[in-house]
C-alpha cells in the first residue's frame, strides 16, 4: 500500500480481510507479533479454506490481503501515516485510498491492547514471553509397597531475547519444568496479584 504503485488488493477484498482478521484476533485464534524489522500475524492453526471463504474471500488472495493489512497496522502503530502521505501526496487517489484503509484498520483492529503490545515488543530490554504451552503427565512411584499415581503439569515457556545483531536475528530460549497443583495454585494467586496491579496502574495512568 505504501508503495507509489498503489495497493495490490481491491477495496472490497481489503474490507473483508479486515473483518476476518478482526474476528480471529477477537476469538484468540491469532495474534500480532512485532520485531525490529518485521511485523506479522501468528495463527494458532492455519485458517481453513472454508473459514476464509465464509468471508467471501478468494483463498488464493488471502495472503496478499493479510500482507497489506499487516503493512497498514505497522504504519499506524509506528506513527508513520503522515510520512507515507507525504511520499505519495502528488497522487490524490492513492492518498485517499491509503487514508480510507487506515480508517478501516483503526476502527476494526487497532485498539489499546494492540498499541501496548506493539510498544512492549519493540522496546523490551530483558526477555519477552514468546510462547507458552503445557501437558499433563502421570507419575507412578512405589510408596509403602503400593503404587502411587499422581498427575504432574509439564510447562514449556519460550522467551524471546532482545535483538543485538545486525541484521537482527530472533533468538529464543525454552524452559521446561514440572510442577504440581499446589505450585499451580500459588502461581495463579501471584498472577492474579500481578493482573490487579497492572489494571490499577492503567487506571491511574488513564
Amino acid at each position: 500500500m505504501a508503495k507509489e504503485s498503489g495497493p495490490n488488493v481491491e477495496t472490497d477484498d481489503f474490507r473483508k480481510g479486515v473483518n476476518f482478521i478482526r474476528d480471529v484476533l477477537k476469538d484468540k485464534k491469532a495474534k500480532f507479533y512485532f520485531e525490529p524489522a518485521k511485523t506479522g500475524i501468528i495463527f494458532n492453526k492455519p485458517p481453513t479454506k472454508n473459514s476464509i471463504r465464509s468471508y467471501d474471500i478468494n483463498d488464493e488472495k488471502i495472503q496478499d490481503i493479510v500482507d497489506e493489512i499487516i503493512e497498514i497496522v505497522s504504519i499506524i502503530l509506528a506513527g508513520e501515516k503522515e510520512e507515507v502521505i507525504s511520499n505519495i501526496q502528488e497522487k490524490e487517489e492513492l492518498v485517499q485510498t491509503f487514508k480510507n484503509r487506515c480508517e478501516i484498520v483503526e476502527k476494526e483492529i487497532v485498539d489499546w491492547n494492540l498499541i501496548k503490545r506493539f510498544h512492549l515488543q519493540k522496546n523490551y530490554k530483558t526477555s519477552l514471553l514468546d510462547k507458552f504451552d503445557w501437558d499433563i503427565i502421570i507419575k507412578k512411584k512405589e510408596f509403602n509397597n503400593k503404587e502411587l499415581t499422581f498427575p504432574t503439569a509439564m510447562l514449556r515457556i519460550r522467551t524471546r531475547k532482545p535483538f543485538s545483531d545486525s541484521p537482527p536475528v530472533m533468538k529464543t530460549e525454552t524452559f521446561t519444568l514440572e510442577t504440581g497443583i499446589e505450585d499451580i495454585n500459588d502461581l495463579i494467586d501471584e498472577f492474579q496479584k500481578i493482573k490487579k496491579a497492572l489494571y490499577d496502574e492503567e487506571i491511574l495512568e488513564g
